[in-house]
């Protein structure tokens, strides 16, 4: 199993400022605007494996991407993401994706972007290889949940690093996920303090967690991308409750607002990686091995 190459990354547009050709989103909020085209043609197989950012707007979006004719495209991968702040002094930054997505030679690649508002503009890149001569390479679609919607608030615990109530996300999962991360945000409230992400799974007041993500919160002026990655896909089956929690230092009890990453259906064309907390049943619904 080779999760490496030696096959250089390249990206769309080449010799030119993000801000070539940015995407600005539809009206009302969560509307996406035009697709923008970076590609009329690929001359081979492309596999991306990143997004570059420019200048953003600040709060909750979405990345679309998307093959096909003018007037014909159809999305391929959505790309959730949450910046506190639309300060530019962090920017540009690289998102990675976990597994590459591919565009099959002659495809025309677009993307759009969608908001929580509607006056957004945004400057991305696509980063890709050529050719991609490793097997980290996902069957399925990249998805997000909520998808297209704002997330819902989220109360954090007056008390230092009690867990908050759960946030449902999903009440009843259509299709089996390899979930990869969450992305969340918060209005003002608290600066530099760590924090934990439960995701749980099952009926309300029997959520058992799966796994819990570390990460921390800094000052709220600056243009961090607020996200917290796996090192290897979770699988959860379809049918399955999704919720989330945290629990944080100190004791303001600011609204938190998560988003779940996930690629949709379970679709790895390798041995896949399994979450090391995943046991039993869970990890047998991978189909995978232990990481």
């Amino acid at each position: 199993m080779a999760r490496t190459t030696t096959l250089p990354t390249k990206n769309f547009p080449s010799n030119a400022s993000s801000g070539s050709t940015p995407a600005t989103v539809g009206s009302p909020s969560w509307t996406y605007g035009a697709w923008v085209e970076r590609v009329a043609s690929a001359s081979t197989d492309l596999y991306l494996v990143a997004l570059g950012f420019g200048q953003l707007s600040a709060g909750q979006f979405q990345v679309q991407v998307g093959i096909g004719a003018v007037s014909s495209e159809v999305p391929i991968g959505t790309f959730r993401f949450h910046l506190t702040n639309s300060g530019t002094d962090d920017l540009p930054q690289v998102y990675a994706l976990p597994a590459a997505l591919l565009i099959p030679s002659g495809s025309r690649l677009v993307f759009r972007v969608a908001e929580n508002g509607t006056t957004g503009t945004y400057h991305v890149l696509l980063h890709y290889v050529e050719n991609l001569d490793s097997d980290n390479v996902h069957s399925g679609t990249p998805t997000c949940l909520p998808n297209a919607a704002s997330a819902s608030n989220l109360a954090g615990s007056g008390t230092d690093w009690a867990p908050s109530a759960w946030l449902e996300l999903s009440a009843s999962l259509a299709d089996s996920i390899d979930v990869y991360g969450l992305t969340w945000g918060i209005g003002g409230g608290p600066n530099n303090l760590h924090l934990e992400w439960d995701i749980g799974v099952g009926a309300s007041s029997s959520e058992v967690v799966v796994t819990t993500l570390r990460s921390s919160k800094n000052e709220n002026n600056g243009g961090n991308i607020q996200i917290a990655m796996l090192p290897a896909f979770l699988p959860i089956a379809a049918g399955e409750r999704v919720s989330v929690r945290i629990r944080k230092g100190g004791t303001d009890t600011a609204n938190w607002v998560p988003a779940l990453l996930a690629y949709t259906p379970t679709a790895v064309p390798r041995p896949m990686l399994v979450h090391p907390g995943m046991t039993g049943r869970m990890a047998e619904l991978s189909g995978g091995m232990r990481a």
